[in-house]
């Protein structure tokens, strides 16, 4: 039974964005049955700053949790969003390299790439990689038509390829994204394990 359990999410408590309460339910009843876990976050957006005072080490109902200070800057408007994940994205690289190895590691695909940590601890630390994915990035933003370059899509979909086929498990949302998966970024790798 592996015991220490990292989370790796921009969003978590007391934020109440969707993928930061799914977490916290996971994170609950992860501590119920026995796990250690320690979820490394970031600020909670700036509207929720000016209300209330978080702290940047907590231990909410069995979860440790580490709040980095990443800017929040206004994440209705691009240029504040891809500030704000640029931020969350360098410290959470730095606070890894030095983090105590944790027997699993759970990452999710929203923020886009967030994943990417998972992949340096798997590596750097010899740790199983857990993926949870919600949206596949970047084809909500290229069916929204925020993103319209050809030869930056081409990238996005190509790291977004490579951090999938890397993952020890991967855990999807239903039939559907499972086999938009298997066609378009497994395309017929073995060794694969699904959780829906």
């Amino acid at each position: 039974m592996n015991n220490k359990i990292l989370v790796i999410n921009q969003h978590f408590y007391p934020e109440v964005a969707a993928t930061g309460q799914l977490l916290l339910d996971l994170c609950v009843d992860l501590v119920k049955a026995g796990y250690v876990v320690k979820v490394i976050t970031g600020n909670p957006n700036g509207d929720f700053n000016k209300k209330n005072k978080t702290l940047k080490r907590e231990n909410y109902k069995g979860i440790e949790i580490l709040r980095l200070k990443n800017t929040t800057f206004n994440k209705y408007r691009m240029t504040g969003r891809v500030l704000n994940y640029l931020s969350f994205h360098s410290l959470v690289f730095f606070q890894i390299l030095f983090c105590k190895k944790p027997d699993l590691v759970l990452v999710m695909s929203t923020p886009p790439f967030i994943s990417f940590h998972g992949l340096v601890l798997k590596k750097l630390k010899k740790v199983k990689t857990i993926y949870i994915v919600q949206d596949l990035f970047p084809d909500l933003v290229i069916e929204l038509g925020k993103i319209k370059n050809k030869y930056f899509i081409n990238i996005l979909k190509s790291l977004s390829r490579c951090i999938i086929r890397r993952m020890d498990r991967v855990v999807v949302v239903g039939e559907f994204m499972e086999r938009k998966i298997e066609r378009e970024i497994l395309q017929g790798l073995q060794g694969m394990e699904w959780i829906e």
